[in-house]
């Protein structure tokens, strides 16, 4: 690992804990057990820190989602999967997650920043705007969206890694169908279900 993904773990670490205010440049320092001057070596600030580190974490979570092509799939597939590969980021990542929700609820994050730099989300909207012309998708807000999809699915990850056996009663596809059709209209919903 380089110093500067040191200096990354190490300001995850430092975030989860203190918050984006609360972190510095000395707790990432001493979390990093290397000092001041080396992490002034990597990085002017720690905002450019923080903005550095979110931009690594974006592309390996947003990586995840092109596995399995899945804005070739139809609308209700392609959200499901979506959905199931955050949860699945997130069981494997916590710590990540946690920073980039951190991140997405703060002063640091703009919301044409995510847009302008994500091709996937670029093309997911397309494909939104594609689905609400042909009747398929509620025309809502893409915060709502995400709120609805995305942000269920972080909320099911927290739940678990807090012990919560959430789906006990459940599967995970089964979830994930009924969140995912939540954005759908009805009769789209109805017609285009497929079990995995």
């Amino acid at each position: 690992m380089s110093k500067k993904e040191e200096i990354h773990q190490a300001t995850i670490k430092v975030v989860n804990e203190y918050g984006l205010e609360g972190a510095t440049i000395s707790k990432i320092s001493k979390q990093a057990k290397v000092s001041p001057g080396i992490i002034y070596h990597y990085f002017d600030t720690k905002d450019e820190i923080i903005k550095s580190l979110f931009d690594e974490v974006k592309k390996s979570f947003f990586n995840i989602f092109s596995d399995g092509e899945p804005l070739k799939q139809p609308i209700l597939d392609c959200y499901k999967h979506i959905w199931k590969q955050i949860y699945r980021y997130g069981l494997e990542n916590p710590e990540k997650l946690l920073f980039m929700e951190k991140y997405r609820n703060s002063a640091y994050q703009k919301d044409s920043e995510i847009m302008a730099v994500s091709s996937f989300l670029r093309q997911l909207n397309m494909k939104n705007k594609q689905a609400i012309e042909e009747g398929k998708m509620k025309e809502l807000p893409i915060e709502a969206i995400y709120t609805m999809t995305v942000g269920v699915s972080i909320e099911f990850v927290k739940l678990t890694l807090n012990g919560n056996d959430v789906f006990k009663s459940c599967s995970l596809e089964s979830v994930a169908d009924a969140v995912c059709r939540s954005i759908l209209t009805e009769q789209d919903g109805d017609c285009n279900a497929k079990d995995e």
